[in-house]
């Protein structure tokens, strides 16, 4: 349903028995309107992407059977106290989009507008932003992740302060979400948190302007269901990523987006089964590229970015004209 026009015999109560409603890009819609559809107690999906609406009321607590709620693009910035009363909501998307690559995109809502979200007891999906300096308004968030650490399985914090600390306060959560299977990581912190090393279920990390250097690989690389593992701009600092043996044993994409200090990137054994390797730089690194042979089941090399290195690009495809695989290099 998209129309910028209101149909005139439409009217919500004729429709009490409706489980799925998608009103994405019905710019009519007001929140008078969005009163009634809060009486449709047997709606389980509710969709107001990209619609007029600006106000969620409380009336949405009446919503019980509700598992998926979408107000992305909508100008709805707080959530009443009574979305705590949805009990099946298992989908919370919220915000609007922002493009930081051009394969991929996040979602998200301000933490301190998640009031009391530990008490959605069934939610997989959460993703909060933080525009502010300091780590104040994190606090009530981290509180909520601690009451959702067996329900989620999505999970994205993004910091958007440059090179603030304000993510220190997820360095030691008391219950993480043991469960997750995506996670991103998007702000400056000290130390990896040492909970996400403990998530033995995680198939897909993504981190960007962490500012971690050192030991990075070596201790992302026993976790033992990581399929992919994206790393954005300036989320590693360092020298040299080395990819050592045993390493990753079930990664199958990486990317490295212009790590800014890169003079080495190297596959010593690891991440045997990796298909995809996609790759920014800034400069090439002084050492090179090494160890493309000893990824036995590599099917594509992709160089993007403002900047592309032209001897990097050749020197791949020279690589991949002798690789048992002959993947494919392109830009």
């Amino acid at each position: 349903m998209c129309c910028r026009k209101k149909p005139v015999l439409i009217s919500f109560s004729f429709f009490k028995l409706l489980r799925m409603l998608d009103l994405e890009g019905c710019w009519w819609l007001t929140n008078e309107d969005l009163k009634e559809i809060c009486k449709m107690s047997l709606l389980r999906y509710l969709c107001l992407r990209r619609t007029n609406v600006s106000q969620l009321p409380k009336l949405v607590g009446v919503l019980k059977e509700l598992v998926t709620l979408d107000v992305r693009e909508t100008s709805i910035r707080e959530l009443p106290d009574t979305i705590t009363e949805l009990a099946n909501l298992k989908h919370l998307l919220g915000g609007r989009y922002k493009h930081y690559t051009r394969i991929s995109r996040v979602k998200h809502f301000e933490p301190h507008e998640a009031l009391e979200l530990g008490s959605l007891s069934q939610l997989t999906k959460l993703c909060a932003l933080n525009c502010g300096y300091g780590g104040e308004k994190w606090k009530p968030f981290a509180a909520s992740l601690n009451m959702l650490c067996k329900s989620l399985r999505h999970l994205s914090i993004i910091h958007l302060c440059d090179r603030d600390v304000g993510l220190e306060i997820f360095l030691q959560l008391k219950s993480p979400p043991i469960f997750l299977e995506q996670l991103y990581v998007w702000g400056r912190l000290s130390v990896l948190p040492p909970w996400i090393l403990s998530l033995s279920y995680l198939v897909e990390l993504s981190l960007r302007e962490n500012f971690f250097d050192g030991e990075l690989l070596t201790q992302l690389g026993k976790l033992p269901s990581l399929v992919s593992l994206k790393l954005y701009h300036e989320s590693f600092v360092g020298t040299k990523l080395c990819f050592e043996q045993n390493l990753f044993p079930r990664l199958k994409q990486l990317i490295v987006d212009n790590a800014p200090n890169l003079d080495e990137l190297r596959f010593d054994g690891g991440a045997p089964n990796l298909e995809r390797l996609t790759l920014a730089f800034e400069r090439e690194p002084a050492n090179g590229i090494f160890g493309i042979e000893n990824l036995p089941r590599l099917k594509e090399v992709e160089f993007f970015g403002e900047v592309i290195v032209d001897s990097l690009v050749e020197g791949m495809i020279a690589e991949a004209k002798i690789h048992p695989n002959r993947p494919r290099v392109y830009r």
